[in-house]
């Protein structure tokens, strides 16, 4: 079977969104949705659409979004960390796209990948755990069962890890001064609540565990 793997793989990696400016253009639903995934994660997000669905109009009119409502202009993309071209016209998708790279911006093109510099993933959350797929573009299908089949993976008990394990770091930033100890006692205590998850036992309490030690 002939492959037609990419021969530099997309870099993966999470981006903290929070206030940082995205803009989104087009109003259909491919931007619902990229409107809905960079506002959940705190994005600033600037839609521009003469016509948008009713959902991202409720988003406008709640002031959850800016809507600027006519065609797309160059100036639109100034200040943006991520821009996602998401008409249903190739030519103004590639303009944007352009545009995004003049002004320092990340492009994503919706419907041609290859055409901007990232992809959004399938995603999965619970909790502190999230899980990201891509299939190299080859199939939003199987995009979709992958995502599907790891998420059933990602269960409220590795939910319930990550949380207790995000405690114990804090509480040993605040107790232990030296960098080594502190690296050696988390990894360790990690360990030893990955390996009672596997067993289905209730992980050890972090102070517990660390009387001990």
């Amino acid at each position: 079977m002939e492959h037609t793997d990419e021969s530099c793989p997309l870099y993966p990696i999470m981006l903290r969104l929070t206030g940082r400016r995205c803009v989104v253009v087009g109003g259909g639903s491919v931007a619902a949705r990229k409107v809905s995934s960079l506002l959940a994660s705190g994005a600033d997000v600037t839609l521009v659409s003469p016509r948008v669905t009713p959902e991202l109009g409720r988003l406008a009119y709640e002031g959850r979004i800016v809507h600027q409502e006519r065609e797309y202009k160059p100036a639109d993309v100034e200040g943006a960390l991520l821009v996602f071209a998401a008409t249903d016209r190739p030519a103004v998708n590639d303009q944007v796209a352009e545009d995004a790279h003049r002004a320092g911006a990340l492009a994503n093109v919706a419907h041609h990948p290859e055409g901007g510099d990232f992809a959004n993933p399938g995603s999965a959350r619970n909790g502190m755990i999230q899980v990201a797929v891509y299939a190299g573009g080859a199939s939003p299908t199987l995009t979709r069962r992958l995502t599907a089949k790891l998420a059933g993976q990602v269960d409220d008990g590795l939910a319930n890890l990550a949380a207790r394990l995000s405690s114990a770091r804090r509480d040993t930033k605040a107790c232990i001064e030296t960098p080594e100890r502190r690296h050696e006692l988390l990894r360790r205590y990690a360990g030893d609540c990955w390996e009672a998850y596997e067993q289905g036992k209730e992980a050890p309490a972090w102070e517990e565990w660390l009387d001990r030690c």
